[in-house]
């Protein structure tokens, strides 16, 4: 039976262009995702629990003359270039020209991907419904259940967006001693013969493309004597530090395994270990990203937090929290194979913290993993066969993690908190376990208590004319601001008691100092946000964000800020403030920050500055005034 590349008709049906789902899925970031869905097969393979799982990563070259039946995958490429040229698709061309150029060249860049202590792929003999198969062949076919990884399919198509000749080679020797190889070109369609093609090629026997029944050999100094399996990736698109960006993409998505010696990784002749870890982090340390270095600190440290549960009686659950400045405020969410799925975030805007959770256990992994994005980056409980009992799982596990972290916080009797008000400002649970904002947002706009202070009468220069003999000088009215009981400011106008009275009593004025800060005045209302949350955005420089909401439009108001303590609120001293969109600076005059403009629905940001170098948490109040 023939041995060759053979790329089927499409039986006059579908046409293949060069945009492939599957593989543009992985364009944006093709490190990351190759590191990704690779370890998270072979953990998934893993033979024997009681070691590592081991993968390598290993680049090298060959001769394209040694590339199998390397004539007709260039006749392929290149009945491809003529096809989209003819019709003038110029994304086709242009990717179609650099692979025939690199053809061209007599070297072929080929990266070697093996794993160690797994089952293999299995199956190769048959034709359908076997592990093989499905990677072969499959189109959004996966048998993997419970605590495996991947259940979408899509996977498979990471090592296709590191090459740039779109072609990978399988080999295998599973766990019951059976060899088998094959390659695989997802192309396009293009004319060959009297027939358009389906877009995809194998090489193996051509009769019913099914594999060769023997491992393939491309590296000269590599031998497979045990289960495993290797993926050849042909023409793979190597980028300056490709090395260091894998080896740092495995740190961030398998930190947990890596620790706890559930995986080791070889990239090249660099090692990555439980017993390495700590070199790595020192050698590569510019190289890895802040938050991992946060999350192997909280691994590490003897100070970290440990708590176990049971959650809802569905397996047991592990969270390492660390307080620390400077942290991430995130939690990285991992299962129970130590695979990191995504970071938690919206947990705490004044704790500095890092922390870890782990689904320890096969049904719990099993409950969230139905929850799961293609990409594995996310949970999202309406794709799960019960939505509404996945959407209060996670509201339950985001909630007990978020309780933790508030008990993170360190208070001196000085310095003492009422913590169990710190619930009316903290981020409302509703938030999404996975970073995305429900309806309701923020700290609570409402003031609890107000401090009153005396401030001294200013004698207004552009001020209303009084009806009272002693209206002041020229007539002018004289205005003092007081805090009512409510923590609104009320003028007292002289003018409404007797015409003789020099008390300075009279009636409360309903006018207000307007947004340009000047001196005339206009009434005052206050609102009423849909959403308000405020957080430290950079404690060095004392800066604080915040971000609202409101029901109506308002041409002009101002924005103040409170200090919540114990006994109390104190008004916070702005030292400035900026709007985010657009960017522009605000004028803030007696503490308050004047603003200009806001619309209805619309997410407003305001970055500002007080004079205040401990971290606190902030009442926010928020007026317009009416012409």
């Amino acid at each position: 039976m023939p041995i060759a590349w053979n790329f089927p008709s499409n039986n006059n049906s579908t046409i293949t262009g060069i945009s492939d789902a599957g593989i543009e899925a992985f364009k944006g970031s093709p490190y990351d995702s190759l590191a990704r869905e690779i370890c998270q097969n072979s953990l998934d393979a893993c033979r024997d629990k009681s070691k590592a799982v081991k993968v390598e990563f290993h680049e090298f070259s060959i001769k394209v003359k040694d590339v199998p039946d390397s004539s007709n995958l260039y006749n392929a490429l290149s009945n491809c270039f003529q096809y989209w040229k003819e019709y003038d698709n110029i994304k086709g061309q242009n990717f179609f020209k650099k692979a025939l150029g690199l053809m061209n060249k007599g070297q072929v860049q080929i990266l070697r991907i093996s794993d160690y202590n797994t089952t293999g792929l299995d199956g190769a003999e048959k034709e359908v419904n076997s592990n093989w198969s499905n990677l072969i062949k499959g189109n959004g076919v996966s048998n993997k259940e419970g605590n495996a990884g991947g259940s979408f399919g899509i996977g498979k198509s990471a090592p296709f967006a590191c090459s740039d000749l779109r072609t990978v080679f399988y080999s295998t020797l599973d766990i019951e001693g059976k060899r088998a190889s094959q390659g695989v070109s997802r192309l396009t369609s293009f004319k060959y013969k009297d027939y358009t093609t389906l877009g995809v090629g194998y090489y193996g026997e051509t009769e019913k493309n099914t594999p060769i029944m023997e491992m393939i050999k491309l590296d000269e100094d590599f031998l497979r004597n045990e289960p495993g399996t290797d993926i050849y990736i042909l023409g793979f698109s190597k980028e300056f530090n490709w090395d260091i960006k894998i080896l740092c993409a495995i740190l961030d998505g398998f930190l947990v395994s890596i620790w706890r010696g559930l995986l080791e990784v070889k990239v090249n002749d660099v090692l990555l270990s439980k017993e390495t870890l700590d070199n790595i982090f020192n050698t590569y340390y510019d190289y890895i990203n802040e938050n991992t270095r946060n999350y192997y600190e909280v691994l590490v440290s003897s100070n970290s937090n440990k708590t176990q549960w049971n959650f809802s009686g569905e397996g047991n659950v592990t969270l390492y929290l660390l307080q620390k400045e400077g942290f991430c405020r995130k939690v990285y969410m991992a299962r129970k194979t130590g695979m990191k799925i995504f970071e938690q975030n919206r947990l705490s805007s004044f704790i500095q913290f890092a922390g870890i959770l782990i689904l320890e256990e096969d049904n719990i992994n099993a409950i969230f993993k139905e929850m799961e994005t293609p990409q594995h980056d996310k949970w999202e409980p309406n794709r799960a066969s019960d939505k509404e009992l996945a959407n209060r799982y996670k509201k339950d596990l985001y909630r007990e993690i978020k309780r933790l972290v508030n008990e993170l916080q360190v208070i001196s009797e000085d310095e003492a908190l009422d913590i169990e008000g710190l619930g009316d400002y903290l981020t409302d649970d509703t938030v999404a376990a996975d970073g995305d904002r429900g309806k309701k947002e923020g700290i609570e706009n409402k003031i609890n208590e107000v401090s009153i202070s005396k401030v001294s009468i200013e004698k207004i220069k552009n001020g209303s004319f009084g009806t009272s003999k002693n209206s002041g000088e020229d007539g002018i009215i004289d205005i003092m601001g007081i805090e009512d009981e409510n923590g609104e400011g009320q003028g007292v106008v002289n003018g409404g008691g007797e015409s003789n009275d020099t008390s300075g009593g009279g009636k409360v004025s309903d006018v207000r100092e307007d947004p340009k800060g000047k001196d005339n005045f206009q009434k005052e209302i206050k609102i009423q946000p849909i959403s308000t949350r405020i957080f430290c955005s950079n404690k060095a420089s004392n800066e604080y964000k915040l971000i609202f909401k409101l029901d109506r439009n308002v041409e002009s108001g101002y924005i103040r800020f409170n200090i919540i303590g114990e006994q109390g609120e104190i008004e916070a001293e702005i030292i400035k403030a900026v709007n985010n969109n657009p960017q522009q600076s605000l004028k803030v005059k007696r503490n308050k920050v004047f603003v200009e403009n806001l619309f209805k629905g619309i997410k407003n940001s305001i970055t500002f500055n007080i004079h205040h170098d401990e971290y606190c948490t902030l009442g926010v109040g928020i007026y317009g005034f009416e012409k």
